[in-house]
């Protein structure tokens, strides 16, 4: 396990509880870091030598991208695939229905090859195949904006204290300034699991926490705008378990998976996945 494998490296336990759990639990979303050490050691070595950056359009502008590349009228919105259509094997194709009008009668498309781009519940669904069983581990998100600014720095907040339901708070428009209006800031404040608190309450408690953080911050004045919940952000990732993970090829001819669960829980993991997807079509 990642802890283990940090204690084994000689770091003191104060500065594994201040530090390194809660850093890399902000990671992982896995506040025992029980995560397995040959994945955190490859998160562990991007970090030291990459650069971390957030979209200057927001998060949606990397789907969006991606769409704006394809050929027109290939991409269907608010649609729900019902069923695979299997013969001798082989995928023939796909049944869907319209998301958001149930009157709109089902339609099959015909095709030679089918990625299950989508979490194992639902591929299981969908191709009646053995997917692995994955403890999910969930997260919220407090966001705030304030007119007074708080603070210049450009780094992340850790609760090393453990007091509080925020785990770490960043003033994300110091490093994205079109994240909010010229003489704002945007705040973001992570907490680890899905509590049950909603809206206005669980804002207000976070806070309060943050009048201790920031004594001189003018919390008072913070503006919540919203909170969201993410009961399935991630799953447990123990030893042992990558293993375990099911490949991009199945036993059904032209039907393939992708998605984190077949690589490892992160947005790395789902990029490879897509990427391994495409050459086992190309070998294909």
């Amino acid at each position: 396990m990642a802890a283990a494998w940090l204690r084994n490296q000689g770091f003191s336990e104060r500065f594994l509880s201040t530090f390194w759990l809660p850093f890399f639990s902000a990671v992982f979303l896995d506040p025992p870091l029980e995560v397995t050490s040959r994945l955190f050691t490859f998160v562990f070595r991007s970090i030291a030598l990459g650069d971390i950056a957030v979209p200057a359009g927001g998060m949606r502008a990397l789907p969006e991208q991606i769409a704006a590349g394809l050929p027109a009228h290939t991409l269907h919105l608010s649609t729900r695939v019902t069923s695979l259509r299997v013969q001798h094997g082989a995928v023939r194709g796909v049944t869907v229905t319209s998301a958001s009008d149930p009157k709109v009668p089902a339609r099959e498309i015909s095709t030679d090859a089918v990625i299950l781009a989508c979490g194992p519940e639902e591929a299981r669904r969908l191709s009646g195949l053995e997917m692995p069983n994955l403890e999910p581990l969930g997260v919220s998100v407090v966001y705030f904006r304030t007119e007074k600014p708080v603070t210049t720095e450009r780094r992340i907040f850790l609760n090393g204290g453990g007091s509080g339901p925020g785990h770490h708070v960043v003033f994300l428009s110091n490093i994205a300034p079109t994240y909010a209006p010229a003489g704002s800031q945007l705040i973001s404040v992570t907490i680890l699991g899905v509590p049950e608190a909603e809206g206005s309450t669980l804002a207000e408690r976070v806070r309060r926490q943050m009048e201790v953080w920031f004594p001189d911050g003018h919390t008072a004045d913070w503006r919540w705008l919203a909170t969201y919940k993410v009961p399935v952000a991630q799953f447990r990732q123990p030893p042992g378990l990558l293993s375990r993970l099911p490949g991009p090829v199945t036993s059904v001819r032209g039907l393939y998976l992708a998605g984190d669960y077949t690589r490892h829980s992160s947005l790395q993991g789902a990029l490879e996945s897509g990427q391994r997807v495409a050459q086992a079509i190309v070998s294909d």
